[in-house]
C-alpha cells in the first residue's frame, strides 16, 4: 500500500526534499513569499481580520491540510476509551509541553556559553518553537504501524491540539525569557499568529471541518479513503519541509557552521528524549499496557514540527537558525520514531 510505504520511507523522503532544497532552491523561496490576503479582495476580509490572517500563505494552507487530514481519520470511540484514564491523559497531556519547556529554559543557559550569540538566539527561538507545538499528526501512524495504543496516540493528537491555544501563548513567552532581547519580537509575534483569527482560521476550523467531514461521510467512507489522507498528510509535510529548507540550507551550506548544526542536532534529540522518559513516567505512575507507553512515547517525543514550519517562517526578520533548527527536528524525530518501532 502506498501510505504504507510512505510512512516506512518518510525519512528518506525528508532526505530527498531537503537535498532538493539545498540543490533547487528557487520555487521554494519563491512560494514563501505567497500571502492568502493578497488573493481576497478586501471587501471581503473584514480589517480586523486581514492582520491575523496576513500569515497565510502556502505554509499554513499545508498546515490546514494536515490537520484535516489528521481529524477526519479520528474515531470517537477512541477518543472515549482513552479518556477512560482521565489522570494519566491529563498528566500526558502536561508532558507534552513540561519536558521539552525545561529543556529550552536548560539549553538558554548552556548554548551562549558554547555559541556566538547570535547563533544561539537563533537555534533557542526554533528550539522554543518547537517545544510549544502540540502531538505531530504522524505519530499516530507510527503507533498504529508499531503496535501501540492508537486510542491513546489519536487523543494525544487531538486533544494536545484543542487545548494548545491556551497552553502554548503562555509557554512560548515563558520560554521567551530564556532568549535573548533581539528575540523578543519574535517572540510576541510567534503569540498574536498562535492566537486570534489566524489560530482560529489555519488551526481550529480545518480540525473541527475534519471531525464534522467524517461525522457526514461516516466511518466507512473514511475508511475506503485513508490511503488518499494519508497520502495527502505525508505530501503536505514533504512540501512544508521543501518551502522552509530552501530559506535555509543553501545559504547554511554557502558558509557552514559544524558546531550550529551539531548544537542543533543535541537540543533536537534533547527534546525527543525528554518525551520518551516522560511516556516511561507516565506508564510507571500509572501502570499503563505496553503499547498504551509505546504510544505515548511516539506521541510525547513527536512534535507538530509542519505548524513550527508555517510559523516559524511569519517571524520579523530572518530567522535562518530557528528554520534549520525546526529541519533538524523534524528529521531527528522521525529517526528517534523508526528506532522506538524497532524496538518495540
Amino acid at each position: 500500500m502506498i501510505a504504507e510505504w510512505t510512512r516506512r520511507n518518510l525519512i528518506w523522503l525528508l532526505l530527498a526534499v531537503y537535498a532538493l532544497a539545498a540543490l533547487v532552491p528557487g520555487p521554494g523561496v519563491r512560494i514563501s513569499g505567497w500571502r492568502f490576503v493578497d488573493l481576497v479582495p478586501a471587501s471581503l476580509l473584514p480589517a480586523a481580520m486581514r492582520p491575523d490572517l496576513d500569515i497565510g500563505g502556502p505554509a499554513m494552507l499545508l498546515v490546514a491540510v494536515l490537520l484535516f487530514c489528521a481529524a477526519v481519520q479520528v474515531d470517537p470511540a477512541r477518543l472515549r476509551t482513552a479518556m477512560q484514564r482521565p489522570l494519566a491523559m491529563a498528566l500526558s497531556l502536561a508532558l507534552v509541553w513540561i519536558g521539552p519547556g525545561l529543556v529550552v529554559l536548560l539549553a538558554g543557559y548552556t548554548a551562549p556559553a558554547v555559541l556566538s550569540a547570535p547563533d544561539a538566539a537563533g537555534l533557542l527561538l526554533g528550539l522554543a518553537l518547537v517545544a510549544a507545538m502540540p502531538v505531530a499528526n504522524s505519530s499516530a501512524g507510527w503507533a498504529q504501524q508499531s503496535g501501540g495504543d492508537l486510542a491513546w496516540s489519536v487523543a494525544l493528537v487531538v486533544l494536545s491540539l484543542l487545548v494548545g491555544a491556551w497552553f502554548t501563548p503562555p509557554l512560548l513567552r515563558l520560554m521567551g525569557m530564556s532568549l535573548s532581547a533581539t528575540q523578543e519580537g519574535a517572540v510576541e509575534t510567534l503569540v498574536r499568529h498562535f492566537s486570534g483569527w489566524a489560530f482560529l482560521v489555519w488551526v481550529l476550523a480545518p480540525t473541527l471541518l475534519g471531525l464534522a467531514v467524517r461525522r457526514l461521510l461516516g466511518a466507512k467512507f473514511i475508511a475506503h479513503s485513508r490511503t488518499l489522507f494519508s497520502v495527502a498528510s505525508a505530501a503536505s509535510l514533504l512540501a512544508l519541509n521543501y518551502i522552509n529548507a530552501a530559506r535555509v540550507l543553501p545559504q547554511f551550506l554557502a558558509e557552514p557552521k559544524p558546531g550550529v548544526l551539531i548544537a542543533a542536532v543535541v537540543l533536537s534529540i534533547a527534546v525527543c528524549g525528554v518525551g520518551i522518559l516522560g511516556a516511561a513516567l507516565a506508564a510507571w505512575v500509572f501502570k499503563l499496557s505496553g503499547e498504551t507507553r509505546l504510544a505515548l512515547a511516539f506521541g510525547l517525543s513527536m512534535k507538530h514540527t509542519g505548524l513550527a514550519h508555517a510559523l516559524a517562517a511569519q517571524t520579523p526578520g530572518d530567522q535562518p537558525l530557528a528554520i534549520l533548527l525546526i529541519v533538524v527536528a523534524t528529521l531527528t524525530q522521525h529517526v528517534g520514531a523508526a528506532l522506538l518501532s524497532r524496538r518495540r
